[in-house]
């Protein structure tokens, strides 16, 4: 029996190796570090011994608040796609999904509306269910509304004589 699969999770993250410590702090050294250095080493050659330390100190400052931008920015961009795609599976679902009752201990379970499908397993009982699609079908029929009011109008009209012919002979006949 072919069973409804299950959909990923949005905020699934893969299992990934830990970085190690000297990994860490060699990104440390080269992102944070290095660069202020080599700042500092150009205001040496340009503006003498004394520029090392108040230049150091000002490329690290910088490099960190730039660092911080960067970092706050790409954690909002990456929320908003996170919420999108959060979004986007909720309209998927909302479209594709159909709500059913388990017949054992009727919980409702949510199943993808799939015909390749033919079962799905309760989330609470765990017991495997069998699915029935029943599909139906109705006429349709396109209506124009000056047509249709044009009929009734004329129906009326023809009650209305009727009436008025009835009236009229049962005003005879009492007469």
């Amino acid at each position: 029996m072919k069973t409804a699969p299950d959909f990923p999770d949005v905020n699934y993250n893969p299992p990934s190796r830990e970085p190690s410590v000297w990994s860490r702090v060699g990104s440390l050294a080269m992102y944070t570090i290095v660069p202020p250095a080599v700042i500092a080493s150009g205001c040496w050659l340009a503006f003498g011994f004394a520029a090392i330390a108040p230049s150091f100190l000002c490329a690290l400052g910088i490099d960190l608040i730039v660092g911080y931008a960067v970092n706050g920015y790409q954690t909002v961009r990456l929320e908003k796609i996170r919420a999108e795609l959060m979004k986007a599976q909720m309209e998927y679902e909302r479209g594709h999904m159909v709500g059913v009752s388990c017949p054992q201990c009727g919980q409702r379970n949510i199943v993808p509306l799939d015909l390749s499908i033919d079962g799905f397993e309760c989330d609470k009982c765990h017991t495997k269910n069998k699915l029935y699609y029943d599909f139906r079908a109705a006429s349709t029929m396109d209506l124009n509304r000056e047509e249709v009011m044009k009929a009734a109008e004329q129906r009326m009209a023809e009650m209305d004589s009727r009436t008025k012919n009835a009236w009229d002979s049962m005003n005879e006949v009492l007469k």
